[in-house]
Parts: structure tokens; sequence; C-alpha cells
């Protein structure tokens, strides 16, 4: 798949820093967005562009004593890239997760499927898994994030990702930050699904609202940061 851009125009009158957050898979379990990217401080009348890359990594790490939930910043302590469909153990030692092996194998459709073993932790470790995404600079960033228990599965589906992003302003946010439209204000969705486009633009109002450009192919309306 193409790499998507969002560019982000503000006109708020104000300078701002914003972010961007994947819309998570549907599953059993409950997969949670984290905040990818965070442009600079933006002044009135420029723009922030977001380059987003498709989930190709999966990621692994523990919350002490905080479950995760919006508004907690999960830091990751292992990552790995995958190339699907691949099945992905998550091995744990002591109170930390890592991933011991991966295997090329089927994973009856999913594009990946991780699982855990039997093992002994304290629970207010809150042991999680998730997706990441590579970014230009090589560091991996959470999309997505649950919690794990022992022994059990967790397939994630093929695609990983829905075309669905969110753009926000709210500066309570950080990379990493586990949040969703509900609870980053002001934040806006922009959905890809079936347009065919690569580029949106979106412009955050003097009102602090966002007004967003159906997708396209046309990066003319963009401008650079």
């Amino acid at each position: 798949m193409s790499t998507l851009t969002i560019q982000v125009l503000n006109n708020s009158g104000n300078s701002k820093i914003y972010y961007l957050f994947y819309q998570p898979f549907s599953a059993q379990f409950t997969p949670m967005a984290c905040v990818t990217q965070k442009s600079t401080t933006i002044t009135n009348n420029k723009a922030a562009t977001f380059m987003v890359e498709m989930p190709s990594a999966v990621v692994c790490g523990t919350s002490p004593n905080i479950p995760l939930a919006p508004g907690v910043n999960v830091n990751i302590e292992e990552s790995t890239i995958i190339t699907p469909p691949q099945s992905v153990s998550i091995g744990v030692q002591g109170n930390d997760p890592y991933f011991p092996s991966i295997d090329a194998e089927a994973t009856g459709g999913n594009w990946a499927k991780i699982s855990t073993t039997r093992y002994d932790s304290n629970p207010d470790a809150h042991l999680f898994c998730g997706l990441g995404v590579v970014q230009a600079s090589g560091r991996v960033t959470p999309s997505c994030v649950w919690e794990i228990e022992p022994i059990s599965s967790y397939p994630v589906p093929d695609p990983p990702q829905p075309l669905v992003f969110y753009i926000s302003s709210d500066p309570n946010l950080d990379i990493g930050t586990i949040t969703t439209a509900k609870d980053a204000v002001p934040a806006v969705a922009v959905d890809f699904t079936g347009t065919g486009g690569t580029f949106c633009l979106v412009t955050q109002l003097s009102n602090g609202s966002f007004q967003v450009n159906p997708p396209s192919d046309d990066t003319k309306l963009g401008r650079r940061e």
C-alpha cells in the first residue's frame, strides 16, 4: 500500500502541536490506540505533515501499577518486525515480556497470531503487547496495545489496520499516550476507506474545530511546514 499523507493546516490563530493516532482493529480482546506521531510546534498559517505508515512490528512491555486506559503513556520494552503471516510467541522472565521466537507459519488467514505461554508475574506489572509502526528514523512507536494473560492467543486480522486515523491538538497527549477520539479533545477522523486517495488536508479553524477535505491524490492543496 502507498504511504498515506495527512497535512494539518493551522488556521487557529495560535501555535499548536498536532498528534496522530490510529483506529485499532476490531477483536474480542480490546486493542487501545496510542499516539504514534507528534509534530513540532506549528505556528498560525503553517502546516504539519504526517507520513502515515502501516503497522509492521509487534511490541511488548509493562505498565507497572497502572492498568492500561486512556491517558496512560506506555513505553515499549521490545519490538520485532514481522513478515506476515507469522506466529509470534511472547515469553516472560520475571515481570518482563520478550519475543523468544517468530515462526513463518499459517495463522488461519490472519496477519499475525500473538500467543503467550504459561508464566507467573505480578498482576500489577500489567504486561501488554500490541502493534508498532516503524518511523522514518527507525524508531518503533506503538499504534495499539492491549494487556495480555498467560496461555492466551491474540489473532491480528489481515489487514491489521483500518484506514481510519485521527488528528488531535490535545496538549495532554504525547507519543505512546493511550487515547480515543472521545478522550482526545479536540480530535477529528480522517477516513481513507474506499476513497483510493493517499492525501488528505485537515484544517484547524479559529474556533478550534477541524475541517477535513475529502482524501484525494491532489497534493497541490498542501502547504509545507
